[in-house]
């Protein structure tokens, strides 16, 4: 058992178990290091929400996901985790799930899963920008432009090819 331990506590995301309640009870190595908080730091006093934020509206996204958790197993999605050292939200990729007795298969703990996405949603939005700048390119380009299957079927046109042929997009 302690083998697995260990491997929990070295992946490199976070990882927590907490009781049916929400109660933290363990936190691997890159959870504290993600959160901002002292190894030191009695988790066992926190619960999942003081984890995630914003507060508001997450008490009754809390219910709604652990009724997801306890009817399906487990519940995937997106949230924000608090950095308590820097305030920071991180945006993570989160999945909960049931720990079960391996006897009765009741669940016994509520695991969590997170992984940064800071990195992944700067790379989306470089490409939304890169893709933004082709479609101004192409479109404001004084030439006829069109992209086509080798059947000949036409995949794409630009605005002045359009007005070349004097149809709209969807006729081409």
């Amino acid at each position: 058992m302690i083998e697995y331990a260990s491997i929990v506590d070295h992946l490199p995301d976070f990882a927590a178990i907490a009781d049916m309640t929400g109660r933290m009870i363990y936190l691997n190595e890159a959870g504290y290091v993600l959160c901002g908080l002292d190894k030191k730091t009695d988790i066992g006093s926190m619960t999942v929400m003081d984890f995630m934020s914003p507060k508001p509206c997450l008490s009754e996204r809390m219910d709604l996901i652990r009724d997801k958790i306890l009817t399906d197993g487990q519940w995937l999605g997106t949230g924000k985790l608090k950095n308590f050292k820097t305030g920071e939200l991180i945006p993570v990729q989160v999945k909960h799930f049931t720990v079960k007795d391996p006897k009765t298969g009741k669940p016994l703990y509520l695991g969590a899963l997170l992984r940064d996405i800071t990195k992944d949603i700067f790379q989306e939005q470089k490409i939304l920008s890169s893709k933004k700048q082709y479609q101004t390119l192409v479109e404001d380009m004084p030439v006829l432009i069109c992209r086509f299957l080798s059947n000949g079927t036409l995949t794409f046109v630009n605005r002045h090819y359009c007005e070349y042929f004097q149809k709209k997009e969807k006729e081409l």
